[in-house]
């Protein structure tokens, strides 16, 4: 073995800077790939660890509505009952209310923390294992609690938590009688409490019992080997059996796929967050197949300066089996040494990678197929690149290479594999090019959206709880400071608004218009406070609108209104319509306004929005809100934040994704040009003579430049025009699923090869100008 490596070691040596180049090309594209396959790994870990996974399924409806299609989550609340009643293969079912941020306090301790109220049969579906009291038990108890260990030391410290009071909402008490392991960050149900839903059922009797609400989410655990297809069809019109006229079918979904493929488009199954974890785990292959095949182009590149090495060694006696272990021990020490300084890499970039994606990515807590496949890549990239120069040169007959006769090899070269090498590695950067330009121009298109409201200066403050007269008193006062324009109470911010429903009436309403709609709860002067344009009408004012409505633009072209300011629709009462307001972007900013109706309500239970005129004096104003809030009340934690703000991390995702392409996407490029760099070089120092003669003849440098070059980029011209048409069908199929989407230009493909051109011509360039300037007299003086 030993004399294997020390010529190993004495030829990386020799060639220093070529094998520095080849080593940190491939170890900057395995740590590329490293962090994205940890960034994969971790999305495909989420709700992995519960027992049951395999079986349960989070039940959909779909609804049907002038001609598409739209699932949701929301059910009825007696749904569950009867189908574990009715469905021997269901053999589980559990509801939940909607995670909210409550406040929960403890003396004089107050906190806001995400929870739940869930069935008892929650905890037999999901495993969120306990590590004090029964929590399956304190589900059943209206008075009970269960927290998390993280929240019990939080409110408790070192004290026992179990049988400690809670006050929920300043309004409901409770004792803490389970404490539950800390909920994995890895899951997609984040909860700090959880309540009886006996609870919630209680509260909300008015509409929980019957199928014409639908606002619960629900989940099922079928029988082992249940044939979901079947179940699927025997679910369908399960509603209608209830409701003969109900516009709904209910699904079972598997809950293993419900993170990453939630999203549906016309009833059918639309992709979701699955197209970003695809997108970018294409991109990690693509960035390690460009290292791949760098490191393979110059491995099989300098190899070729070999030949006489090989004779030299077969006439001393040695062996071909010798020779090709020789060559593959050498490549394969070449791919350890990048690993090794690639898994470095990405230890040092790992925790700024997890605040770029907001993951909690610990190299130490992947599996062993993590690390067989990441030492199994890198062997297999070892024995390929070293495949040519062990099989293909160890059969030289020494004879014929010791007397320069090297015509074996020029018939059965690596030049066309090189060429054919180059132009796969320029294609894959080219596309990654491509990919991230239009990524730019889509997350900028929607940056740049027009709204349809006012977003700087827009305050949103959680509210919750109190009576409506210490609403009242709390808007006045703040009405009256001098940088406030506006306050008005709204039930969700425009990140978080409405709820869809069908079943409103309005004149002339024709049997397929029975569409869904938006609908929202706001107070006195909401299209004023949040910059509404009013089309028609007028904005809310006091109670004497308690029965009013606005409605958007498009709700009014939808249901075909003319003239609908005076007019009544018909939701559990008659309202009349007092205004029309321009669309305006709500929860989704990819997505097209949808019919919206407004119902005017001033509630102790709402939000509100606080309209300050002058953003330069936003301290003050926020003490002043902050003292008027905090005087009514005093036990509840004042939580206010700027809509500019909220709206910016809408595009968090996409920005993030944004960013890492670009990272990554750059990666491959300086990759690529380490390769083309180093084939640049070895050409040049291949025809350092030929240069020679040429400048003896009167050659001058940007001829001889020019010479070197122009063979590279024919092939980057080459990998360009594969490229480009791959990229154009991809970006047609990533856009047509978003409904604000950029229209795709030709400049954008023009911008791009002129890229991929421009950094080719600068990176060989360099090697060519410096060939071109060796004196002819030292190049040619051996000869």
């Amino acid at each position: 073995m030993i004399h294997h490596i020390k010529p190993a070691l004495r030829n990386l040596r020799k060639h220093i800077t070529f094998s520095l180049l080849n080593i940190t090309g491939l170890a900057v594209g395995l740590a590329s790939g490293i962090l994205i396959l940890l960034w994969v790994l971790d999305e495909f870990s989420y709700d992995r660890f519960h027992e049951h996974l395999e079986n349960v399924h989070v039940l959909l409806q779909d609804q049907n509505s002038d001609g598409v299609t739209y699932t949701f989550e929301a059910l009825p609340g007696p749904l569950a009952a009867d189908l574990k009643r009715e469905f021997p293969e269901i053999t589980n079912v559990a509801r939940a209310s909607w995670g909210d941020r409550r406040l929960i306090r403890h003396g004089d301790k107050v906190f806001r923390e995400p929870s739940m109220y869930v069935d008892p049969s929650f905890l037999e579906l999901f495993t969120f294992p306990a590590l004090e009291g029964d929590p399956k038990a304190a589900l059943t108890d209206p008075g009970s609690v269960v927290i998390t260990e993280r929240l019990a030391k939080k409110i408790f410290g070192s004290q026992n938590p179990i049988g400690q009071p809670l006050n929920v909402n300043n309004r409901f008490d409770y004792k803490v009688a389970a404490v539950l392991k800390d909920v994995p960050l890895n899951s997609s149900l984040q909860f700090e409490a959880l309540f009886p839903f006996t609870v919630f059922e209680k509260a909300n009797a008015d509409w929980i019992t019957g199928y014409s609400d639908n606002a619960l989410p629900t989940w099922i655990e079928t029988a082992p080997g249940t044939d979901l297809t079947a179940l699927n069809e025997k679910l369908y019109n399960f509603i209608q059996s209830k409701i003969p006229d109900a516009n709904a079918h209910v699904h079972a979904w598997p809950y293993a796929k419900y993170r990453l493929e939630a999203s549906f488009s016309n009833g059918k199954p639309n992709g979701g967050r699955i197209d970003m974890v695809r997108l970018l785990g294409i991109l990690g292959i693509a960035i390690i197949l460009v290292a791949c095949i760098n490191f393979m182009n110059l491995s099989t590149a300098r190899s070729s300066l070999r030949a006489r090495e090989v004779g030299v060694r077969k006439a001393i006696g040695a062996g071909r089996s010798g020779l090709i272990a020789q060559f593959l021990g050498e490549t394969i020490l070449l791919t350890s040494i990048s690993l090794a300084l690639a898994l470095c890499i990405a230890w040092f970039c790992l925790p700024s990678f997890n605040r770029m994606t907001e993951k909690a990515i610990a190299l130490g807590e992947v599996g062993w197929n993590f690390w067989g496949l990441l030492v199994a890549g890198s062997l297999i990239t070892g024995l390929i690149a070293g495949s040519y120069p062990a099989f293909f040169l160890s059969r030289f007959n020494p004879v014929r290479v010791l007397k320069n006769d090297l015509s074996d090899q020029k018939k059965g070269g690596a030049g066309g594999l090189r060429k054919i090498l180059v132009v796969a590695q320029f294609s894959f950067s080219t596309l990654l090019i491509l990919g991230t330009i239009f990524l730019w121009q889509q997350i900028e298109h929607l940056r740049n959206r027009p709204l349809g409201f006012t977003q700087e200066n827009l305050l949103f403050v959680p509210m919750g709880g109190g009576t409506v007269n210490q609403w009242e008193v709390f808007r006045q006062e703040v009405q009256q400071l001098p940088q406030v324009s506006g306050v008005c109470s709204v039930s969700g911010n425009m990140l978080n608004f409405g709820s869809n429903t069908t079943g409103i009436e309005w004149p002339g309403k024709t049997e397929d218009q029975d569409f869904l709609v938006t609908i929202t709860n706001a107070g006195e002067g909401f299209a004023k406070t949040i910059g509404l344009k009013l089309l028609e009408g007028r904005d809310f004012g006091g109670k004497q609108d308690s029965f009013t409505v606005i409605l958007n633009k498009t709700a009014v072209a939808r249901m075909g209104l003319n003239n609908p300011v005076g007019q009544q629709i018909r939701f559990d009462t008659t309202r009349t319509i007092i205004g029309v307001v321009e669309d305006f972007v709500q929860n989704d900013p990819s997505a097209m306004a949808e019919p919206t109706v407004i119902f005017w309500e001033e509630s102790s239970d709402h939000n509100c929005f606080i309209k300050l005129s002058n953003n330069d004096q936003w301290k003050s104003s926020m003490d002043q809100i902050g003292a008027a809030y905090k005087k009514l009340w005093p036990n509840r934690p004042f939580e206010p934040y700027f809509m500019d703000e909220q709206c910016e991390k809408r595009f968090q995702r996409a920005k993030q994704m944004g960013f890492l392409a670009n990272i990554f996407g750059g990666m491959s490029i300086l990759i690529s040009c380490l390769g083309l760099f180093g084939l640049a070089a070895f050409t040049a120092e291949r025809r350092t003579k030929e240069i020679g003669i040429r400048k003896v003849l009167g050659a001058n440098v940007l001829g001889i430049t020019g010479l070197l070059a122009k063979d590279f980029l024919k092939l980057v011209l080459l990998a360009i025009v594969i490229a480009l048409p791959i990229g154009l069908f991809g970006a047609q199929k990533a856009l047509s699923k978003i409904d604000y989407r950029i229209d795709i230009s030709p400049w954008v493909f023009v911008a791009t090869a002129g890229i991929s051109i421009l950094v080719s011509i600068l990176t060989v360039s360099v090697q060519s100008i410096k060939a071109a300037l060796i004196n002819p007299v030292k190049s040619l003086k051996s000869e």
